[in-house]
């Protein structure tokens, strides 16, 4: 069987397990809505495992359906199967996803939920990734928003629970209105949004859509959206975003971060795939604390209960998050780079100066710091607002103005490319004084 079949037998399913999700259409796979960055041939091996999957896949069967034109070796599957555990944070020796039958192949043991997409690929409405753990009061808010208004954006940091906020929302409101239609587009996928939004519509009736990833809404695409919700008179709009969209009768839902005893029960509900979780304990309690209930920092700590135990975990946390870094493909530099991509160039220049800054901390401290990177009052102010806005800063009122502070997360990644930048003048003044010795 050649590439193109087996791609053809994948390409009318969705695969979900666990926080992934592997589009046959696409041939792609997604962690949090996030892309995850691997190999095409270990892509090529996982389609085929989880077509499969229950089933033990021989060795041969595996490279003659991935290589079906090439002589490889055993060597070239093994290649690409550690770089496929390696995405999805497996272990082999305590498989979460793959087994291996030493001598005779794989097997694809995590439950899998298989959907026939067929021609509504690209736009049905996908079940949520997971459940939506203690986001009771920000479901009824977002409802009666969508009460009031046509257009109701869920905006915050990447990693905080959007998109599956908005999938547990519209599929409830679905079956609420009765006809109702729901459709699904991921602006972060859809390389012609303004196509993808055309195509997903249709005239008449009700229809909600769900547009996730609206920081890669272009100007062409929020214009033709503003007509149809100008003349579709059925259309619902839910969107989601790292940034407001800033469109007429848009309404605002920021969505915060978990609390306490949600982000426990979060940790603890994902952890115990690896060993079970004393929800009271205090060290689960700490780690929750360190990552202030952001829920994709809190699933990936879980994920390292497979190593570690909750007491360790807490203790490493501490390291710069570099217990986490591991998993940074769909991880939480995954999470904030294309943030970090949007921003100007004054704005990443704030963002790595007021890293250094501990807690939180007022726009007179902000442009003292970055005084000595030659920026003004007036880029500091800018670019304070654009991270706000990029919500890679929280800003709080007080009694003597604005305070703002960096949280858990973003401090870690922020500090991260400090040290790249660093790196990078370092190279290029080693490089300038190699070349000068030279001349000289």
């Amino acid at each position: 069987m050649d590439m193109h079949s087996y791609r053809t037998t994948a390409s009318d399913k969705e695969y979900r397990f666990g926080p992934f999700r592997f589009d046959g259409a696409q041939h792609a796979l997604f962690r949090a809505n996030a892309r995850v960055v691997t190999s095409r041939h270990a892509l090529a091996v996982l389609a085929v495992l989880l077509e499969q999957h229950g089933r033990l896949v021989g060795v041969r069967e595996l490279i003659e359906r991935v290589w079906p034109d090439d002589a490889v070796q055993e060597n070239n599957l093994a290649v690409h199967m550690r770089k496929l555990r390696m995405a999805l944070g497996d272990d082999s020796r305590r498989p979460i996803h793959i087994a291996t039958v030493n001598g005779r192949g794989y097997r694809f043991v995590a439950p899998v939920d298989t959907r026939d997409v067929g021609m509504l690929a690209p736009y049905a409405l996908p079940a949520p990734p997971c459940r939506a753990i203690g986001r009771a009061g920000a479901m009824d808010a977002v409802l009666a928003l969508c009460a009031r208004r046509r257009l109701v954006t869920i905006v915050g940091p990447g990693g905080i629970g959007k998109t599956t906020l908005a999938l547990t929302l519209a599929r409830a409101m679905a079956m609420a209105k009765e006809g109702g239609d729901a459709r699904f587009i991921d602006l972060g996928i859809h390389g012609d949004a303004r196509r993808a939004i055309g195509d997903a519509l249709r005239p008449g009736g009700r229809t909600i859509l769900v547009l996730d990833g609206c920081e890669h809404l272009c100007e062409a695409s929020a214009l033709l959206l503003d007509t149809m919700l100008a003349t579709m008179s059925g259309l619902r709009v839910l969107a989601t975003s790292r940034v407001p969209l800033e469109m007429r009768g848009e309404a605002l839902h920021w969505l915060a971060p978990l609390d306490t005893q949600a982000a426990i029960a979060l940790f603890a509900e994902r952890a115990v795939r690896y060993r079970p979780v004393d929800a009271n304990a205090p060290e689960v309690a700490a780690i929750c604390a360190r990552l202030e209930g952001h829920p994709l920092a809190i699933e990936l700590a879980a994920q390292r209960m497979d190593t570690f135990s909750a007491g360790e975990i807490a203790a490493r946390l501490d390291e710069r998050l570099s217990l986490l870094r591991s998993y940074r493909h769909g991880g939480l530099a995954a999470a904030f780079d294309s943030s970090y991509a949007a921003l100007s160039a004054s704005a990443r220049r704030v963002l790595c100066g007021l890293a250094v800054l501990p807690g939180a901390f007022g726009m007179g401290a902000a442009r003292r710091v970055l005084a000595s990177e030659g920026l003004d009052a007036a880029s500091v102010a800018d670019g304070v607002g654009e991270l706000v806005t990029n919500s890679l800063l929280q800003a709080t009122p007080s009694g003597c103005g604005m305070r703002y502070r960096m949280t858990a997360t973003v401090k870690p990644y922020a500090l991260d490319k400090v040290d790249e930048i660093n790196a990078q003048r370092a190279i290029r003044h080693a490089s300038s004084h190699c070349i000068a010795s030279v001349v000289s």
